[in-house]
């Protein structure tokens, strides 16, 4: 009987471990999703990185997200 307590014990602590665990991923993943672009100190949008994309600000600036990468390739 005692194993028996012991062993449903076990499994109840693994499975919050991998609830909570599960949690920080998660979390974690959603994190840095989103860029915010700004200029002269105002918000200009904010943007997925998990999106392929040329963002053209203005004449002069243009950003380009690839790869959950950020570059400028224009200034």
């Amino acid at each position: 009987m005692k194993n028996k307590t012991l062993r449903n014990d076990l499994i109840v602590i693994v499975i919050l471990f991998l609830i909570i665990g599960g949690l920080f991923f998660f979390k974690s993943r959603k994190q840095g999703q989103l860029i915010e672009i700004t200029k002269d100190n105002q918000i200009y949008g904010y943007y997925s990185l998990n999106e392929d994309q040329i963002i053209k600000i203005d004449q002069e600036n243009t950003i380009q997200i690839k790869n959950q990468k950020v570059k400028m390739i224009q200034a």
